[in-house]
């Protein structure tokens, strides 16, 4: 670092410093999980739509939980069912809500904590009280 400053137009100084990448820093703090829990990469939800009809669904719930501060994603690719559950596995993200034909008739969603294996049926307000 010494004559850095001089390079760009100010006064010859002597100096040290040390640089290290931000990824660097993050994937420290993970590997140590010392990272914030409310500072996690990623969604915390992953919204899996189950067949055609229910991509609609899927996006909107995916802006409604976004509204309401919950970070959430969904796949408009059209993968199968058992690849999302394996993609939102193998990304961490903590839950998943399965919609179909009847969740949307009933206005209740599968909710999957993907950690330890449990289902609950829960309204939009439900889903949303739980994730806060």
């Amino acid at each position: 670092y010494d004559n850095l400053i001089e390079k760009y137009g100010g006064q010859p100084t002597p100096a040290t410093g040390v640089g290290i990448g931000v990824e660097r820093i993050l994937e420290i703090l993970e590997t140590k999980k010392m990272f914030p829990k409310d500072l996690q990469p990623g969604p915390k939800v992953f919204i899996v739509p189950i067949n055609d009809k229910a991509k609609k669904e899927a996006f909107r719930l995916t802006q409604e939980l976004r509204s309401a501060g919950i970070s959430a994603d969904t796949d408009l690719t059209g993968k199968k069912f058992k690849k999302n559950l394996e993609y939102a596995d193998s990304q961490k993200i903590p839950y998943a809500i399965i919609i179909g034909e009847k969740e949307i008739k009933q206005k209740k969603y599968l909710l999957k904590d993907m950690a330890k294996r449990k289902e609950s049926r829960l309204s939009l307000s439900g889903i949303i009280n739980k994730l806060k």
